[in-house]
């Protein structure tokens, strides 16, 4: 069960990451919203210079065509983290039932700011 959360404030085609555990909030980077057909179309490729890229609605990935791995942060229609996965590998394809949307993230980066890492060291002393 993840015990952090995401917190997104849109401003355009932008939205600022902030990822949240206990009382702490760090922001993480910009994201490329994709809501339009041709953002959603190039999906990794539409964020530019934004960290990541944020598909909504979107319930399904795939990561054809794609040269390096990514981590993805799946939200149900409240923007609250419904599950995590990192360094999801090139040619290979998800879906989430339960999900209204994802993040796609540079692999690494929520082990980098201790997200993940603190979530499975939680895990490991129960």
């Amino acid at each position: 069960m993840v015990q952090w959360s995401v917190r997104i404030q849109c401003h355009g085609q932008f939205a600022s990451l902030i990822c949240v555990w206990q009382e702490n909030r760090q922001f993480l980077g910009q994201l490329k919203v994709a809501k339009n057909g041709w953002n959603r179309l190039l999906g990794w490729g539409a964020r530019g210079n934004a960290l990541g890229v944020w598909l909504n609605p979107c319930r399904s990935i795939h990561t054809f065509a794609m040269a390096t791995d990514i981590d993805l942060i799946w939200l149900n229609k409240r923007k609250e983290i419904v599950h995590v996965e990192t360094n999801v590998k090139p040619s290979s394809w998800r879906y989430r039932a339960d999900a209204q949307s994802v993040i796609e993230l540079p692999a690494g980066v929520l082990a980098k700011h201790g997200f993940w890492q603190q979530e499975r060291d939680k895990e490991l002393l129960q």
